[in-house]
Parts: structure tokens; C-alpha cells; sequence
């Protein structure tokens, strides 16, 4: 008898705003995506729900895009305003990485108000995955 599907969810940290040696940062993120990869292809999962912050979110998005894996993303406000608090405020090319994303993939957004908790509702936006 077998578990059934995979899914994914995924929360991890975001870039360290004081990480600006460009020579590490480029190896570490290399070296995620290449162990996101790994781990991927190991779970062989059905789909990918994440937020979409930059680090790991935006890293295991685009891999699990490369490998035409359905993903979904939630974000706790508007799609502008979560890519100025949680995206384009730190170092690194992560702006590209969101805007991908959010083409690419199935997006909710939760209207979350600061400190409050938000409900997943299972209705999506017309925002489509591409695979």
C-alpha cells in the first residue's frame, strides 16, 4: 500500500541583510539550489506550497518550476507590498526570481494584518502554473 502524493510546503529563512561578500553569497546559493534539487528529485513531489520571501522560498520555486513541478504560492499581503518587505529588502537578484514566481504559479494572497493569523481558503487566483 502506498503514502500517496508528496506535497511540499517549505518555510525558511530569508537572506541575511549583513550577507554582502557577493563571492560567498553566489557559492551558498548554488549550493541550495543544488541540495533543493537533490531533494526534489529524491520526494518527487506533486506539488510545492510556499511563500515567496527571497533565500529558500524564491530558490525552491524556480527549481521546482525547472522541473515542471505545480506550485502555489501564499503571501500574507498584496503581491507590491510583500515584495518590498520581503523581497526586494535585501541583497541579491531576488526581485527576478518573485516576479518569475508569481507568472509561473498558482498565488493566493491572504490579507494578513501585522500579528494576526490568516486562513487558508482553497479558491486560487486566475494566476496559472505554466507546466
Amino acid at each position: 500500500m502506498g503514502l500517496g502524493p508528496a506535497y511540499t510546503g517549505e518555510a525558511g529563512p530569508r537572506v541575511s541583510l549583513y550577507f554582502v561578500n557577493v563571492w560567498r553569497a553566489v557559492v551558498v546559493v548554488e549550493t541550495v539550489a543544488t541540495k533543493i534539487r537533490q531533494v526534489l528529485m529524491n520526494q518527487k513531489p506533486v506539488a510545492i506550497v510556499s511563500a515567496a520571501a527571497c533565500g529558500a522560498d524564491l530558490l525552491l520555486l524556480d527549481v521546482a518550476g525547472e522541473m515542471h513541478v505545480p506550485r502555489y504560492v501564499l503571501l500574507p499581503s498584496e503581491p507590491e507590498e510583500f515584495r518590498v518587505s520581503s523581497v526586494a529588502d535585501r541583497p541579491g537578484n531576488w526581485d527576478e526570481l518573485y516576479s518569475k514566481a508569481l507568472r509561473t504559479s498558482k498565488v493566493q494572497v491572504l490579507n494578513c494584518r501585522k500579528g494576526s493569523r490568516a486562513t487558508l481558503r482553497p479558491t486560487w487566483s486566475s494566476s496559472t502554473a505554466s507546466n
